[in-house]
């Protein structure tokens, strides 16, 4: 009867368009009615005041910092609680240096208008999804 623990870093700076971080909620919204994801902001560092836990429903896209990104930060936060989490994913547009390998397991999600970075593809471990747009969505907000 186990079920995994995900963790989920939501990339909140200035980069990330208000329509990309829509899209990066409505995502998580949609994984989250057959799993249940910690969710954290970030930036440049940990918004620990953001933590929520999604369990069978989504939440409003909002926005709880708006600085530089580091990816240091999830990937610091996430490998200190992996007695907690069994891998993390990290919403972004994927515009930061590279964090360096995680002893545990991560996702990079891409928003549609950022970059799979080079250095992405170097640790076998992580996974990497392109996000793309919906035909539907808005994207006057881009």
């Amino acid at each position: 009867n186990y079920t995994s623990s995900v963790a989920t870093y939501i990339d909140q700076s200035g980069s990330v368009s208000d329509a990309e971080l829509a899209l990066c909620f409505g995502e998580l919204g949609n994984l989250a009615k057959t799993t249940e994801f910690t969710c954290y902001h970030f930036d440049t560092e940990i918004d620990e005041d953001s933590k929520t836990v999604w369990k069978r429903k989504g939440h409003p896209a909002h926005r709880t910092r708006g600085g530089g990104t580091c990816f240091r930060a999830p990937t610091v936060h996430a490998n200190k609680r992996k007695s907690e989490f069994d891998g993390y994913i990290i919403l972004t547009d994927g515009y930061a240096g590279d964090p360096g390998p995680s002893r545990l397991p991560r996702a990079w999600v891409i928003t549609p208008d950022g970059a799979v970075q080079e250095w992405m593809t170097r640790y076998k471990s992580d996974v990497i999804v392109k996000m793309k747009w919906p035909k539907a969505m808005d994207r006057s907000a881009a």
